[in-house]
């Protein structure tokens, strides 16, 4: 796919920014941008060391911004398509070339990687919070999605349109939500993620329950506008998945 662009968001991502950018570039042929979010460690100068192709952010702003400055940056350049890749090199590079396959092939709106989350102890802070999102997307639209904060998927270009209009702080499983009330077309496949070597998640601890909250409440706040499990797969939305287990 000549026209799909990877883009790394990279946030104190030092040790393991390279291994994930050499990787890429060894086992795909995709265009590339990492973008460096206002890092204070060396991520920032490890790229230009090793003269990757980087946008550097003086403060850190967020996922939500730098979509906003990458989309229009790939729309400019050509790109019909972007995949969200993580920097801490737990997204393996078959699995997006798997993604941007079927992808390529289905052309759906969002096409999301779905990780094994069955290994999760049942009662984690994790675990909960992925089942309260997963929850409150269905009660909101009758449509359940198995992983929607899964850091791997594929925005396509009506998506990527649809997310420069304005309302959307992230991009995050609230405006997956608002796109699946809106009729946007999904699809999702399973993918493996690796064991993070270095750091850790930036969700973690008050940050995590925040943030869960958060996307719970701006989800179930939404305008109703329900749709059945039945019109998601064989209506305006398509999904590979069954409709068992929350």
């Amino acid at each position: 796919m000549r026209d799909l662009l990877v883009i790394i968001p990279a946030y104190n991502e030092e040790k393991s920014i390279a291994e994930t950018v050499e990787g890429l570039k060894e086992q795909t042929d995709f265009d590339y941008l990492v973008i460096d979010d206002g890092s204070t460690d060396q991520t920032w100068q490890v790229c230009l060391k090793n003269e990757y192709r980087v946008i550097h952010f003086d403060e850190n702003r967020g996922l939500g911004c730098v979509f906003r400055e990458v989309i229009p940056y790939a729309l400019e350049h050509g790109y019909h398509a972007i995949a969200q890749f993580d920097a801490d090199g737990q997204h393996r590079c078959v699995d997006l070339l798997k993604l941007a396959k079927l992808y390529e092939e289905e052309q759906p709106d969002v096409y999301i990687g779905v990780r094994n989350l069955k290994g999760l102890k049942k009662f984690s802070p994790r675990a909960i919070g992925s089942k309260l999102i997963r929850i409150s997307i269905y009660l909101k639209t009758g449509v359940k999605l198995k992983d929607p904060t899964s850091g791997l998927r594929i925005f396509g270009e009506k998506a990527m349109r649809r997310y420069l209009q304005g309302e959307f702080k992230r991009p995050e499983p609230d405006m997956l939500t608002k796109l699946l009330l809106e009729g946007y077309s999904f699809q999702e496949t399973p993918i493996i993620v690796e064991k993070r070597k270095y750091g850790e998640s930036f969700l973690k601890g008050f940050k995590g329950v925040r943030f869960v909250l958060d996307i719970c409440t701006t989800i179930l706040k939404m305008p109703k506008g329900k749709q059945t499990e039945s019109e998601f797969k064989n209506g305006k939305n398509k999904s590979k998945f069954d409709s068992s287990g929350l």
